[in-house]
């Protein structure tokens, strides 16, 4: 009777602690996590190398393949993400692990969420809440909270959204949790056109991202600082904080991340007339997104390009570039950016004398609901 008990008493141990589940890791893990903020893809190769040479099934391995699924989505990775993820739920059900399978559907709605799968990605988000709540998975409200914040967010819901995010800052596990919600109402707040809100919640972030050294936090919100401040008038601050977050991005090897902040500077670049540097910093983007066959991303280039040909009077190419990518992308592009590409195209028509298609182009803008 007295094993009996025991036996039950670990057993709730091990079911209900779930958060050491989670932290308990090998020495390897823990030298990969502590890593992972200075040399992201080296420390990302290594833990992919070890799980192909291991192939095991405790604890660790689930524990592994998280690690990895959460780097290569970092990339932008994400059929990649896809196949560690799979694999990763068939080990979490093998050992009834409800930890891991809300992660499963946790790191399957990031990826719906780079697809625009909006409904898909609710139902993910929903179908782990129902787990976390069922098995009481405390240290994953945090991160059920950002998931569900995120979805509000990309359905315009902005109000609701940053009620989700400050309830994530309420839950957060970790200094680095809590900066990741810093961001995120950082960036709803810039959303409600509540900007001195929003840089101070993101100046809060990159304090604590500066203090645990955490590149890819620092590199994010500078990007988005960079964002409200140029949109105030501060130019010269929003291209040091541009080039601060793409000097990072290049570093850490963060291709996805880097492409676009190599087409925001582009951009900036392009309105302080700096038409060598935009174009250079277009070209870098391009390439990258080319590389990952990013079809959204190829014509935000084309299109950001476009403006820094437009602006040094190169109408002719811009009418080329521009018909091209409308004709061969026009279905992934969303209505503001593809209004920003009629704008462009009739602009650069009128200065070619063409008034006819310039018209016909102005005709199909005013046709888009954005």
């Amino acid at each position: 009777m007295q094993l009996l008990i025991i036996s039950l008493i670990l057993c709730l141990f091990f079911v209900s602690d779930l958060s050491a589940q989670e932290q308990n890791h090998s020495p390897f893990l823990q030298d990969l996590k502590q890593r992972s903020n200075l040399e992201p893809q080296k420390v990302l190769d290594e833990a992919i190398n070890k799980h192909q040479q291991s192939k095991a099934t405790s604890l660790e391995s689930l524990a592994l393949l998280h690690f990895i699924i959460e780097g290569v989505q970092d990339k932008g990775e994400y059929k990649e993400a896809n196949e560690f993820n799979e694999e990763m739920r068939l080990l979490a059900e093998q050992q009834s692990n409800h930890y891991y399978l809300s992660l499963y559907w946790f790191n399957l709605s990031v990826t719906q969420t780079a697809m625009d799968a909006t409904s898909e990605k609710l139902q993910s988000i929903l179908k782990a809440q129902q787990l976390i709540e069922t098995h009481k998975i405390d240290n994953l409200q945090h991160k059920l909270f950002m998931l569900l914040g995120a979805y509000h967010r990309q359905k315009g819901q902005f109000e609701q959204a940053l009620g989700l995010y400050q309830d994530s800052l309420d839950s957060a596990n970790n200094l680095i949790e809590k900066a990741d919600s810093l961001t995120q109402i950082g960036l709803v707040n810039k959303k409600l056109n509540k900007n001195q809100q929003a840089l101070v919640a993101l100046e809060k972030a990159l304090t604590i991202f500066n203090k645990q050294q955490n590149k890819a936090g620092i590199a994010n919100v500078l990007y988005n600082l960079a964002g409200i401040n140029f949109s105030l008038g501060n130019q010269a601050l929003a291209i040091n904080q541009y080039e601060e977050s793409n000097l990072i991005d290049k570093q850490t090897r963060a291709k996805n991340n880097y492409a676009y902040s190599a087409i925001k500077l582009c951009f900036v670049y392009t309105v302080v007339e700096k038409f060598t540097l935009a174009q250079e910093k277009c070209e870098a983007g391009k390439k990258i997104f080319n590389e990952f066959k990013a079809k959204r991303g190829i014509a935000w280039a084309n299109i950001t390009i476009a403006n820094v040909w437009l602006k040094q009077g190169k109408s002719q190419e811009v009418i080329t570039l521009l018909k091209l990518t409308i004709d061969e992308y026009k279905s992934v592009l969303s209505p503001w950016l593809l209004l920003v590409g009629y704008y462009f195209l009739t602009q650069a028509l009128i200065k070619q004398n063409n008034l006819v298609d310039a018209e016909e182009y102005a005709l199909l803008a005013t046709q888009l609901h954005y």
